[in-house]
């Protein structure tokens, strides 16, 4: 009769798979920052985290402009509840798909 896995040894093995699979996404992550940071620069901002600085969507907008050469459009410049980032983001995805 096969004995049943230890659960110690599934944890020794899942964290080797997610390190090497976590290198080429910091890699990755590292790239795409870099790229948005110099096109950010032409419209006179700056980002240092993808994951917080694009969570209100007004650096998102900025990209989006930047990159069209295009106006986006009317978007909340004051971000002060959920609901008004959720449109921004929504107003920048969008423009992205559109054009």
């Amino acid at each position: 009769m096969a004995q049943p896995k230890r659960l110690d040894q599934e944890e020794e093995v899942v964290p080797a798979i997610r390190h090497d699979d976590a290198e080429w996404k910091i890699i990755q992550q590292n790239t795409f920052t870099r790229w948005v940071k110099n096109h950010l620069q032409k419209a006179g901002e700056t980002i240092e985290s993808l994951e917080t600085d694009f969570s209100d969507g007004l650096k998102l907008i900025a990209l989006a402009q930047v990159l069209s050469h295009k106006n986006v459009g009317k978007f909340n410049k004051k971000v002060a509840f959920r609901s008004q980032k959720l449109e921004n983001v929504s107003l920048a995805l969008n423009f992205f798909q559109n054009e």
